[in-house]
């Protein structure tokens, strides 16, 4: 049994962005991106509500309601892009109302048999709703929600079929890892994401720890 991270980001939510603010020159000028960051990438869109920048380091997506920021390198390695890039923009807007920030990993868990791992983790017997869905061709997940590293985490895991290289579909579980932050609407606020944004590392390892549980299915 083994698990592959697929995606991490962090996202920043506000009542109100401004995306016509975020352009490349303001970028460079801010040093929330390097000039030289922008060499040899294509693909990054400007205009007057949305923006998608794509760097050397990172891709961020801006739109009215919240900025996506997802560093290209594996973590935990790339907290101080997050901490530096998106912290940076963060503390440079400080006016914007925001209301929340969100850490997310998601992972894609392989077994030999997916879907009677699947059961074992999710099937309760005495259950009348599981019992209603105990055949040969029934998947299951789940949702599992706790206070953490003074936010809350939110797992959420469902069954999953992909296609492979050779064409051939195959099915996977995947778990969706979101440490979820409020930002209260105060003179603080800007405080507050950025210290969410420092737990990158925690989360991920919080993530990372439950994800190596899983592998040793055994012990379940």
């Amino acid at each position: 049994m083994s698990s592959t991270l697929i995606h991490s980001n962090a996202i920043v939510v506000a009542h109100q962005f401004n995306p016509s603010v975020v352009s490349q020159l303001w970028l460079v000028d801010n040093g929330i991106v390097l000039r030289e960051e922008f060499d040899g990438v294509s693909g990054s869109v400007f205009s007057d509500m949305m923006v998608n920048v794509v760097s050397q380091k990172f891709t961020m997506l801006v739109t009215p309601d919240q900025v996506q920021f997802s560093p290209n390198n594996a973590p935990p390695n790339h907290d101080q892009v997050v901490e530096q890039r998106l912290g940076l923009l963060v503390r440079t807007l400080p006016h914007t109302p925001y209301s929340a920030c969100g850490l997310n990993f998601t992972w894609l868990l392989e077994a030999t048999d997916i879907v009677a791992f699947a059961k074992k983790l999710f099937f309760v017997s005495d259950s009348k709703l599981h019992n209603d869905f105990d055949s040969e061709n029934c998947r299951f997940g789940g949702y599992m929600s706790k206070p953490a590293l003074g936010g809350r985490l939110k797992l959420d895991i469902k069954p999953l079929t992909m296609k492979l290289p050779s064409g051939e579909s195959t099915e996977r579980l995947q778990f969706a890892f979101n440490f979820h932050f409020d930002v209260p609407q105060s003179n603080q606020a800007v405080e507050v994401v950025a210290a969410s944004l420092k737990q990158w590392n925690p989360a991920f390892e919080l993530a990372h720890q439950t994800m190596q549980l899983l592998e040793e299915g055994n012990n379940l």
